[in-house]
């Protein structure tokens, strides 16, 4: 239910996303699967509003995720991850989350990349502006002095091997993690991944930025604490991860997919949208509030 505002459904809006996202990537020939701990009532709900098509896989989740961290759900990822190290998820598999939208072919850098692909987030991370924070809750979690270089949680690719090897970075973090939370600058998936990635990369692992080459774009049509890059700098990304649009994907999701009238469509959407967070940044500064960066097209 994060990032989603009250009166919605969050099952069927999560479904509406996904079906949305799964139809995006199988659009230019991309296997797409929907991972989940309760296949029979992600199926129940599919029936219930018509969604065909969107391909289910049930596993089960083992993770001893503490009831009170936030993000909580996010955090199974991590055990996908393990799970794609295994190799039950083929040779080059890849997680991206359901409010992501696939736009254009992946670069094919990215495809052939050694070791992995993600998406580094340094340069925006919402609290990106007290590195030494950041630096001294990664340190705790590796045991071992770290940079502030920060990963977004919602695209990873890459072979199964280096899965594999990430899975191992993850095992003595994780203990650390649940252990130091109530000290640590930032709670959730992302946390525990961008350790796991520094020590898979001191351990001689290879990672390609995913975001430079053009394979993914966050964007935010929210206020946020930290300014992001204005819609037109990444709209040309491959997919576009837009976690605070859940509510437009989910209205998007009716077959058949189109790239190009998707971006007509959301364009006109986030220009309303902008045009109303400019007035509540308006409204802010004249009550001498601290004023939010406003979402720039």
């Amino acid at each position: 239910m994060v990032n989603l505002a009250p009166g919605h459904d969050p099952l069927d809006i999560y479904v509406r996303c996904a079906a949305l996202s799964g139809r995006s990537f199988a659009h230019w020939g991309y296997d797409w699967t929907l991972v989940t701990d309760r296949g029979d009532v992600v199926a129940a709900r599919c029936d219930a509003l018509g969604i065909t098509g969107l391909r289910l896989r049930e596993e089960t989740f083992t993770l001893d995720v503490p009831q009170h961290l936030p993000f909580r759900s996010a955090h199974f990822k991590l055990e996908l991850m393990e799970k794609f190290g295994s190799g039950t998820f083929g040779d080059m598999p890849g997680l991206v989350d359901l409010d992501a939208v696939c736009l254009a072919p992946l670069p094919a850098a990215v495809l052939s990349a050694p070791g992995l692909a993600g998406y580094d987030m340094t340069a925006v991370a919402t609290f990106g502006q007290n590195e030494r924070k950041v630096r001294e809750s990664l340190s705790t979690l590796r045991g071992k002095p770290s940079s502030a270089q920060w990963w977004g949680g919602e695209f990873v690719m890459g072979s199964r091997a280096a899965f594999a090897k990430l899975a191992d970075a993850f095992k003595p973090i994780w203990d650390r993690y649940v252990s130091a939370s109530d000290s640590l600058v930032h709670l959730g998936d992302e946390m525990v991944l961008t350790a796991g990635l520094q020590d898979y990369c001191e351990a001689g692992g290879a990672i390609m930025d995913g975001g430079a080459a053009g394979a993914i774009a966050r964007y935010w049509s929210a206020r946020t604490g930290q300014q992001f890059p204005p819609f037109r700098q990444i709209e040309g990304s491959a997919i576009l991860h837009l976690p605070a649009d859940k509510p437009f994907l989910a209205s998007a999701c009716d077959p058949p997919f189109d790239p190009e009238g998707f971006r007509d469509s959301y364009r006109r959407y986030l220009r309303r949208r902008i045009a109303v967070r400019q007035l509540a940044t308006f409204a802010d500064r004249v009550l001498g509030k601290k004023a939010q960066f406003t979402p720039r097209y």
